[in-house]
């Protein structure tokens, strides 16, 4: 009776799954399936070697393009129509060192390798996968620059949406903590979910306002990247003209503007999240909501100590048209207006 050469663990990304060996009795030809959440994706027959094994390689891909993003998975292997073995799938596409149990106890649904950067009016999204209930916590550091006094506080996050099975995921915008006392402002903070901590520090923009995308990482999940660096959006309309009466006149014109963003420095930290996003699939500006679409990006990470390590990216939107908000006309003279001085 054919069988596997290893069993699987009770957990797996699906690079653990990428090749599989199967023993046979005999050289009779061998029915393959595969069936993620009860749905055959693959059925083939495979013939064993001389040495009486199938070799199945290549499998992590095919895996990670039949697995919804952010979203826990049961896979099942079959030989000869009966059932061998499975596993519960955790989304993702990074070959990750690690098994799946430590680096989820241990970790958030992130490649952030250390201190993220952000910004007080920052976004953040932290997901985590927890089989046991545990309270997010967020740890901050308040400086008064003018006294030097520093003090630390701690709250709950209040934001916490359940994606269903054991995938959490956390939100949170530093400018909405809680100020000590006057004077004081926000030097870093940390959020700890049972073992897994991420530390963040403030940045203060002086040259430039800092501009947010969010996108789906590697684990499916939504990340936000901050550029830190010029954000110059521009305008070339691609026309299309034909003659008409002897005149040449554009019957088409798409004018979808384009955005060129530069990270800012990127530290060591932060190098793996941007990989991240220049190859994401799914991406949306912060400030609006509106799907972009990435048409280039330049990541060169150099081994000169001394060179400060940067980055771009170019994205336009996804539809053709663009969002227009106009401005609001201001109610001054009403009621609401302040007559403090009169």
């Amino acid at each position: 009776m054919p069988q596997f050469d290893e069993r699987l663990p009770g957990m797996a990304f699906p690079t653990h799954l990428d090749e599989i060996l199967i023993h046979c009795d005999d050289t009779d030809p061998l029915t393959f399936a595969v069936k993620i959440d009860g749905t055959t994706v693959l059925q083939t027959t495979l013939y064993p070697d001389s040495n009486l094994m199938v070799t199945v390689s290549d499998l992590a891909e095919f895996i990670s393009d039949n697995i919804p993003n952010g979203h826990i998975s049961e896979i099942g292997f079959w030989l000869n129509g009966q059932f061998e073995d499975g596993t519960t799938l955790i989304p993702s596409k990074a070959d990750i060192d690690c098994d799946v149990d430590t680096f989820c106890r241990k970790n958030f649904l992130s490649l952030l390798k250390g201190a993220k950067t952000t910004y007080i009016g920052g976004d953040e999204y932290l997901s985590y996968y927890s089989t046991t209930a545990v309270t997010p916590i967020i740890s901050c550091l308040w400086v008064n620059p003018e006294t030097g006094e520093t003090r630390q506080a701690a709250g709950i996050v209040a934001m916490i949406t359940h994606h269903g099975g054991s995938l959490y995921t956390i939100r949170f915008v530093p400018g909405n903590f809680v100020c000590p006392a006057e004077g004081f402002i926000l030097h870093s903070f940390t959020v700890s979910a049972g073992e897994r901590e991420q530390e963040y520090i403030l940045h203060t923009p002086i040259d430039c306002d800092p501009f947010s995308l969010r996108f789906e990482n590697n684990f499916g999940m939504s990340e936000t990247f901050h550029f830190f660096g010029t954000t110059v959006k521009e305008l070339k309309p691609t026309r299309s003209t034909a003659s008409f009466s002897g005149k040449t006149r554009n019957y088409r014109v798409e004018a979808v503007p384009t955005w060129k963003c530069e990270t800012g420095i990127l530290s060591e930290a932060v190098q793996p999240l941007f990989a991240d996003l220049c190859a994401a699939t799914k991406v949306w500006r912060e400030d609006n909501a509106q799907e972009v679409t990435i048409t280039e990006n330049e990541h060169k990470i150099s081994n000169d100590r001394y060179e400060i390590q940067r980055g771009t990216l170019t994205f336009r939107e996804s539809k053709r048209t663009t969002l227009h908000k106009p401005l609001e006309q201001g109610a001054t003279f009403d009621q609401t207006f302040d007559n403090t001085f009169d």
